[in-house]
């Protein structure tokens, strides 16, 4: 079987030399798409943009090709992107985070007589309220990807029940994200009180990171921000206010594995986004035995279910008492650690992740 990936911006996933900001839905597909490698019967594709790379790059098992450059005017990426995905000339081709692109994408692999598979990477996909389905001119692009999929593939309950009602859909499967798992000592050695992680963008609210900071000047904080596609004038203000702030170090893009240590060596994820789907930086931190406190969204999954983590109900003040609790109760935090990687382990190993993948997409 052959499968291909269509990831544009999955390619730093690959090169650490490579400048990019891949989010959690690039990290999940590069994680899953090596993983498929390893097995004989599969041979793994994906389809990326042009990083300066050659055209067709094989690394970890996984031929890739180079598609359209992010400067490209849209028919131009729309062509080229088009081109690649006949060469792969893949059996399923899958395809994560909603875009004008996902419905042509997905019927033009109906053409030619290949599955499609769709992963919803957040919940407002799946619910109605991305911005594709606000528009009459883009409303039928966002619903045309649900029509036209063999498999839709959730990431959550949540996810799963939303669009069987909202499509009338029954061909949806649920598959957790993954995390490779490392083997880390229960007492590991701490250099930050608390650590912010996420692309700079205004719903991730990186300046209530900042206020919290400020308010707490015995905190020592560290906040990973790299600057998003087309948001260089708020990543420029946010990086500018966090590093007049004495007790915050402020890393603009390291490769995913560094963000691991950070998390390894921090004591408290702090989590402020005001929606998100099912962040993959949650799963890495609680992997990383590094307990979550959320201002605004709640997972009842590692929150209730193992009290990996705190939901603070959109109160700061609630927040910061609980970092703070956090930080000056030794066996409370230690607690919390032990439950955050146990939640990982149970919930989110890429190993198991990967053959449920597999079997969802394996069309014998």
């Amino acid at each position: 079987m052959r499968v291909c990936f269509l990831s544009p911006k999955a390619y730093p996933q690959f090169d650490d030399s490579v400048e990019g900001t891949p989010g959690g839905a690039e990290v999940q597909m590069v994680h899953l798409g090596r993983r498929l490698a390893q097995r004989e019967s599969v041979d793994v594709h994906f389809v990326v943009a042009d990083y300066g790379q050659p055209s067709t790059v094989v690394q970890d098992g996984v031929t890739i090709h180079r598609s359209y450059s992010f400067d490209d005017p849209l028919w131009m990426k729309i062509a080229k992107f088009g081109r690649k995905h006949v060469r792969a000339d893949a059996d399923v081709y899958i395809q994560r985070t909603l875009s004008p692109f996902s419905a042509p994408l997905a019927a033009l692999t109906r053409l030619r007589g290949r599955r499609y598979v769709y992963m919803v990477s957040h919940d407002h996909e799946a619910d109605g309220t991305h911005d594709l389905f606000c528009s009459p001119f883009t409303r039928p692009l966002a619903k045309g990807v649900y029509e036209l999929s063999n498999l839709v593939i959730t990431q959550n309950r949540y996810q799963e029940r939303m669009v069987e009602e909202k499509f009338d859909l029954h061909n949806t499967r649920l598959l957790r994200s993954g995390v490779k798992l490392k083997n880390t000592e229960p007492a590991k050695e701490l250099k930050y009180d608390a650590i912010w992680v996420g692309r700079c963008i205004e719903r991730k609210q990186p300046d209530v990171m900042l206020d919290i900071v400020e308010q707490n000047p015995d905190w020592d904080a560290v906040m990973i921000a790299p600057q998003a596609t087309g948001e260089r004038s708020y990543f420029e203000k946010i990086r500018s206010r966090a590093e007049a702030i004495n007790n915050i170090e402020f890393v603009s893009l390291v490769p995913n594995d560094r963000v691991i240590e950070y998390l390894e060596q921090s004591a408290v994820f702090c989590l402020t986004s005001r929606h998100e789907g099912y962040p993959m930086v949650l799963i890495e931190a609680a992997a990383a035995r590094t307990p979550i406190v959320s201002l605004s969204l709640n997972y009842p999954l590692p929150f209730n279910d193992y009290h990996a983590g705190i939901h603070c109900g959109g109160e700061i003040d609630t927040f910061i008492t609980e970092v703070q609790r956090l930080l000056s109760e030794k066996s409370k935090l230690n607690e919390y650690a032990d439950n955050a990687r146990r939640y990982a382990e149970n919930e989110h190993d890429i190993e198991k992740k990967a053959d449920e993948f597999y079997r969802m997409i394996d069309p014998n």
